[in-house]
C-alpha cells in the first residue's frame, strides 16, 4: 500500500551512465521498499548517483560511500535541510 493506494504489480529500477546507456536493472515486486535492491546494483560504481525522494535514506548513503565511492543525490523531502550543490549537480538534478 502507498500514498495513492494499493499497488500490485512490479517496479524496475534502472542505474544509466551519462550516454543513456543501462549500467544495472533489477525489477522487484511492488511492495518491496525502494532503497532494498541499490546496495545490489551500485556496489560496482563510483561517481555520482541521482535518484528521486524514495531513495532518501542517511543508513544508504553512508553505505554507498562507504563500500562504492558513491554519492547519492536526491531532490529533499518537506521540512529537510537544504543540501549544498555544486551547480553542475544542481543542473544535472533539476534536468532529470
Amino acid at each position: 500500500k502507498s500514498s495513492m493506494g494499493w499497488f500490485y504489480g512490479f517496479k524496475l529500477h534502472a542505474i544509466i551512465n551519462h550516454k543513456g546507456e543501462l549500467v544495472s536493472v533489477k525489477v522487484t515486486a511492488g511492495n518491496t521498499d525502494d532503497r532494498v535492491p541499490v546496495k545490489d546494483m551500485a556496489t560496482s560504481l563510483f561517481g555520482k548517483l541521482f535518484g528521486d525522494r524514495g531513495y532518501i535514506s542517511k543508513a544508504l548513503n553512508e553505505w554507498l560511500t562507504k563500500h562504492s565511492d558513491t554519492t547519492l543525490i536526491t531532490k529533499l523531502r518537506r521540512h529537510m535541510k537544504p543540501q549544498l550543490l555544486e551547480p553542475m549537480d544542481e543542473a544535472l538534478l533539476n534536468h532529470r
